[in-house]
């Protein structure tokens, strides 16, 4: 089973548009409202037996934000309230990490073509914002996130056809032999965000 991304499993699917850090913040709790109750079904129906395939994982809020701070567009600060916030979750069991996370590295090209093709999914004003924002996500994920995680993290090309990347997926995504169902505290996790991306400027008021 796929479960599609916390913004596109939206009903209503807000506005990715602030003009001030408690309208990001107000933003990215939503999402992570959103991402708790896809945490909770993937988590019901892997304990069935199932495998389940999160679009994103469930980090998404986290890392933009620590993305959006780091090219200047947000203040520390809305990083801390997101990140509390996912800690409260966390904390009532209500959020925390897959079992096993394949991110998908795809070409800056392959990616601006499927941002054209999509328009309605990727707004063209915020579309320079988006790249900025996935060359740090980027990063987090594969200098910060896949050594805390060791065998639970792949990576994988997002290149050629849908089929194809679909293929890779599923090959990586599965758990290595012997590895235990947790991957652990989220404590580690929420500490890789407490360290500035690299090339922070000064937060503007609006993006």
């Amino acid at each position: 089973m796929v479960l599609l991304e916390a913004y596109r499993q939206m009903r209503r699917p807000p506005s990715l548009e602030f003009h001030s850090a408690a309208e990001l913040v107000d933003l990215e709790r939503r999402l992570l409202r959103e991402d708790s109750k896809r945490y909770l079904e993937a988590r019901t129906r892997a304990a069935a037996g199932g495998t389940v395939l999160a679009d994103t994982g469930f980090l998404g809020p986290l890392t933009y934000t620590w993305a959006l701070v780091g090219i200047g567009a947000a203040p520390p600060s809305a990083l801390t309230a997101v990140v509390q916030f996912a800690r409260e979750l966390s904390e009532r069991g209500e959020w925390g990490l897959a079992d096993a996370y394949v991110y998908l590295d795809t070409p800056t090209s392959i990616r601006s073509d499927r941002v054209r093709r999509d328009p309605a999914g990727h707004p063209a004003d915020l579309a320079r914002r988006h790249e900025r924002v996935g060359g740090l996500e980027r990063r987090f994920y594969l200098e910060r996130f896949a050594p805390l995680l060791g065998t639970r993290f792949h990576s994988a090309s997002g290149s050629g056809s849908v089929s194809q990347v679909g293929t890779r997926v599923r090959k990586a995504a599965r758990t290595p032999a012997g590895a235990s169902p947790e991957v652990g505290p989220i404590s580690p996790v929420l500490a890789l965000f407490d360290a500035p991306a690299g090339g922070a400027r000064s937060a503007r008021g609006k993006c």
